[in-house]
């Protein structure tokens, strides 16, 4: 990862976050500095970097650097947690890893935003918390449990009360509670915990107004039965749902592009009152046209905020280990705070400033009016619509391997690659029989 940006693209001297760390360690020895990594599968190798396993001995002395391989098979440690002498914590869907860097402008032509050998990439949109005071200390608890579990080691909890927030970042949220929620399979002696699958579909169903959703993946079959629920309701909130155009690699979209794709489009059949809004974040008609969605997001109603790594597939509700915070307004001032949040998400996609947004919000009071005055813009979101090869859809079963709800069998492994290599294609075979014979029977009318 590069930690400092040169305006000089042909600058290749990047700082390097394993030689910061280390040369932190040598300033102050007695720091302890503790990373523990996803022990990743073999099925995700091409979406990571390799850096870790190619150079383990690039961590100095004193780094505790380990890999956490303590959960169930096809499991994943999707936490992004960082906290710092138990008085700072960050928690949110930002990798420590190339390709994430951006700024809330988005511009496309950002030199600044490119990777170790200097490739420009594209725009990238994250959300995450910074938190300072109890909620600081349920975080960093929850992080020596993890690394007790991974590593069968100790850490100590840090004694000192000196505040390290920045001078110069003014907080959204202050006297505020805010709570943590975990997802958390039930793997040897740890018990199963699915608090984002409850508080989820707790504000779905709950929701007046609108539910707002940015999130990389839209896929799981309980919260798209639950959103549908509600469209189908006369009198039911507003759904908008902010998820990138194009999935992030080409075996993703032979993946869990082929079930976003079913997922919105069994939402969109449920849409009978023309409630739903699918859009992705356009800023420029060129080559480099929208702004890569990785935010984990739910915000209903100004009086619900949950931002942390949690995406809305079946495995991060349930399979993988997951880390949000949350704050619930119970009083007006905290209302407010909430709502400037959403102007604030609103203006970065529209390239507006948020009291721009307030002032529109008065005239468009529902968010599709406001998505929808928009749209004309260039800097605006934009109707998401993406079609899928009919082989996959048709070759991939309807619970795809690589989002299970839970731990496969090795029955239900070998049930997939059948489904796959017998039914899918079967079912393709007789897909383009039928395109045969309506072409045939087209010529034949003509």
């Amino acid at each position: 990862m590069a930690l400092r940006r040169f305006p000089d693209p042909k600058h290749t001297d990047f700082y390097r976050l394993y030689k910061f760390l280390n040369h932190l360690k040598l300033v102050k020895p007695h720091l302890e500095i503790y990373i523990l990594c996803w022990n990743y599968s073999w099925v995700f190798t091409h979406e990571r970097e390799l850096w870790p396993w190619l150079r383990p001995g690039s961590w100095g002395p004193g780094i505790n650097f380990r890999y956490d391989k303590i959960h169930p098979a096809m499991g994943c440690q999707h936490e992004k947690i960082v906290v710092i002498d138990d008085q700072l914590a960050f928690v949110g869907g930002i990798d420590i890893c190339e390709g994430r860097w951006d700024d809330s402008r988005h511009d496309p032509g950002n030199l600044l935003r490119r990777d170790r050998k200097g490739n420009h990439y594209r725009p990238f949109h994250d959300l995450q918390w910074m938190v300072e005071g109890k909620i600081v200390e349920t975080i960093s608890q929850h992080a020596m449990k993890r690394w007790k579990i991974a590593t069968l080691q100790d850490m100590k909890p840090v004694q000192t009360k000196k505040s390290h927030w920045p001078a110069t970042i003014e907080p959204d949220f202050v006297d505020t509670e805010i709570e943590m929620a975990l997802t958390e399979p039930k793997f040897n002696k740890v018990k199963a915990r699915r608090d984002q699958y409850r508080l989820t579909l707790q504000w779905i169903r709950t929701a007046r107004k609108f539910i707002y959703i940015e999130n990389q993946y839209l896929t799981s079959k309980v919260i798209i039965r639950a959103l549908g629920q509600r469209l189908k309701e006369a009198d039911g909130p507003d759904v908008v749902c902010v998820i990138p155009k194009k999935p992030f690699s080409w075996f993703d979209s032979k993946t869990m592009g082929v079930s976003q794709f079913r997922a919105i489009k069994s939402l969109r059949k449920r849409d009978i009152h023309g409630r739903l809004r699918v859009c992705y974040p356009r800023i420029y008609p060129g080559e480099i046209q929208s702004v890569y969605i990785h935010a984990k997001l739910l915000l209903v109603d100004d009086i619900f905020l949950k931002i942390g790594s949690t995406n809305l597939n079946n495995r991060s509700l349930s399979l993988d280990r997951e880390c949000d915070l949350y704050v619930h307004a119970t009083n007006e001032s905290i209302q407010t705070q909430i709502r400037k949040v959403r102007y604030r998400l609103f203006a970065e996609h529209f390239g507006i400033e948020p009291s721009e947004v307030e002032e529109l919000e008065k005239t468009y009071t529902r968010l599709h009016d406001l998505i929808d005055h928009r749209r004309s813009y260039q800097r605006s979101l934009r109707q998401w619509e993406r079609s899928a090869s009919r082989f996959y859809l048709d070759a991939l079963p309807a619970e795809p391997f690589f989002d299970p709800y839970r731990s496969p069998t090795s029955f239900s492994v070998i049930r997939w690659f059948v489904n796959i290599i017998v039914f899918g294609f079967i079912k393709t075979r007789i897909t383009v029989r039928s395109r045969i014979q309506r072409k045939k029977q087209l010529k034949e009318k003509t």
